[in-house]
């Protein structure tokens, strides 16, 4: 068994080491973001803020890119001029901002070798990228050992199986392109695997503590693609603990009531708007928005929070807000866009007609979101009364309207008030519960969508490198299907087995790794795809990354379970083979 451990980790540091040498600087996702962040927390022995964040300080960044030609890279022509910020490129500007968007944790060993180590800040910029792309080749070494200590614990006497999944989640190409390049996914992946370690390791209930903790800390401080694994304890947590078991059948009750509610339309409401106070009405059933006086100390007000490839494409350019309304003659409409640098408003009287009131709003060039309101009077004034009945529409610069039930023709659900509650303490946008409700998320062509986005985050998984430019060739692709496939057909097997025990042990039972991991898949699976409802969202592969342990224990116990009793010993040479040379041809994709 040791020299099981002691391959796995020799053959992932030697894989790791040469996708640190060999990977381009800035050629990954997202890593000039994820550098500035390191840079200037070393620099200001704080965490950053936007606030920081300068013409100055990106310059050296920019520098880079022009120098190592990374526009060419991309398949590009460069800048016709020098950029001033890195939000100033389409792409750059995409990828978003690490800082102020992501947790400090990642960032912090890093941070601290480039301001301890002498001369760091006078180093090459791309000598000190290469020295804080150590800390993601650690990380990777540190989930290969979880996968050793599990693994191990469950199969002690088959070493080629404790270090073929080892070596699975070590050696896969995609994994050693994203952990030889600068990014917090690699934390992620790392924390991922030591949580699914810890909860699904026989002995998890004498250090119960110690597991809690991981899994609390993890989607707080580390990422929050990491909430999968709280349902995951969660659910395992009912299935075993003795305490939890009275409370079972109550708790799937109340799930299905909250999956009924979701379900009930509220004619009164409309889909997508929060409203002040939350439980008033503002719909009528013509399809139209609605906004009264409440009382002294209420005015109903109606927002809708816009953050989407919608709004990115705007940056520095015109929206228009468009009202067509109807209220009590003399009654104020009062309508306001924020996109977090600045806002705008505009007031408009009531005839006692119909009437239109127009907003020209310019985006921010480093705008993310947008923030839409309308209220009787100018906003913030409790002191305006009336009646209003309006439909809007926000239209981008080619006249396309980017709002969502502008009309108020989609009804609300019973539960949305949950929903806004949830769309406030979890990392999930504001009004993405009603959008991924509406008809229109569920059409044939979104349908055919999703089906399309659910391939390339399989296909990613394995390999799309570059900034998702640089695709294996399609034959790779078919083969790593057929591979898949016959590792699903083998876990399916395996499940039918273990029904067919009806048993699930808490004990030392390969059944319970079985349904682990199985219940993890799922709900990573859950956790990457729910985003594309109702909005333009593309999944990656890496977004699977944080259950990269439970994936690689069912691929290789599916391929065992398939190969008979004499073939076994031939899995983990062939195994190796493979990723041995679909990392020499990932290698050669990214160099070339």
């Amino acid at each position: 068994m040791a020299r099981a451990w002691i391959l796995a980790l020799a053959l992932t540091l030697a894989q790791g080491l040469l996708w640190w040498a060999f990977t381009p600087p800035w050629t990954a996702p997202d890593e000039p973001g994820h550098y500035l962040y390191a840079r200037l927390l070393a620099d200001l022995g704080h965490q950053p803020g936007r606030q920081n964040l300068s013409a100055a300080v990106e310059a050296p960044i920019l520098d880079s890119l022009q120098e190592l030609d990374w526009w060419g890279y991309m398949g590009q022509s460069p800048p016709p001029q020098k950029l001033e910020r890195l939000a100033d490129d389409p792409v750059l500007a995409a990828s978003g901002s690490q800082i102020d968007d992501e947790p400090p944790a990642y960032y912090i060993i890093p941070a601290v070798w480039l301001r301890l180590i002498t001369g760091a800040s006078q180093l090459d910029i791309s000598t000190s990228l290469r020295l804080v792309r150590l800390w993601s080749l650690f990380l990777r070494l540190t989930a290969v050992c979880c996968a050793l200590i599990l693994a191990s614990r469950y199969w002690p006497d088959r070493p080629d199986m404790v270090m073929g999944i080892g070596l699975l989640v070590g050696l896969l190409p995609m994994v050693g392109f994203i952990g030889g390049s600068f990014n917090n996914d690699v934390l992620t992946l790392a924390w991922g695997a030591l949580s699914f370690m810890m909860l699904a390791h026989p002995g998890t209930k004498r250090y119960w503590p110690a597991t809690f903790g991981v899994l609390l800390v993890g989607p707080i401080l580390i990422d929050q693609s990491l909430l999968f694994l709280w349902p995951v304890a969660l659910v395992w947590a009912l299935l075993t603990s003795t305490k939890l078991m009275p409370y079972r059948n109550k708790l799937i009750l109340a799930l299905g009531l909250v999956m009924l509610a979701a379900l009930l339309p509220i004619s009164q409401w409309s889909a997508g708007w929060e409203r002040y106070p939350l439980l008033s009405t503002n719909r009528t059933a013509e399809g139209t928005l609605w906004l009264r006086d409440e009382s002294a100390y209420y005015r109903v007000r109606l927002a809708q929070f816009i953050a989407n490839k919608a709004i990115l494409a705007q940056r520095g350019r015109q929206v228009v807000l468009e009202s067509d309304f109807q209220g009590e003659r003399g009654a104020l409409l009062g309508l306001r866009l924020a996109d977090g640098f600045h806002d705008d408003e505009a007031i408009c009287e009531s005839s006692g007609g119909r009437d239109s009131c127009v907003l020209a709003f310019t985006m921010h060039p480093h705008a993310t979101q947008l923030r839409v309101l309308a209220a009787i009077g100018a906003i913030g004034d409790r002191n305006a009364q009336g009646t209003i009945q309006l439909r809007l529409r926000l239209l981008d610069d080619t006249g396309q309207d980017i709002l969502f039930n502008g009309d108020g023709k989609l009804a609300s659900t019973l539960i949305e008030p949950l929903f806004v509650w949830l769309e406030k303490v979890l990392p999930i946008p504001p009004g993405y519960l009603a959008r991924a409700l509406a008809p229109s998320a569920w059409g044939a062509t979104s349908q055919f969508r999703y089906i399309l986005f659910a391939g390339f985050t399989w296909a990613s998984f394995w390999g799309y490198f570059g900034w998702l430019t640089r695709p294996f060739p399609w034959w790779v692709y078919t083969i790593l299907l057929l591979a898949t496939l016959l590792a699903g057909w083998g876990i399916l097997n395996l499940g039918f087995d273990a029904l067919r025990r009806r048993r699930l042990s808490a004990t030392i039972s390969t059944d319970r790794l079985l349904f682990l991991s199985g219940l993890a898949i799922g709900l990573i699976l859950v956790q990457a795809w729910l985003p594309m409802l109702g909005q333009d969202w593309q999944p990656q592969g890496r977004y699977l990354f944080p259950a990269l342990l439970p994936i690689a224990i069912l691929l290789w116990w599916g391929w065992d379970h398939l190969i008979p009793q004499r073939g076994k010993r031939l899995l983990l040479p062939g195994m190796l083979v493979c990723l041995v040379i679909l990392n020499a041809l990932a290698l050669v994709i990214v160099n070339t």
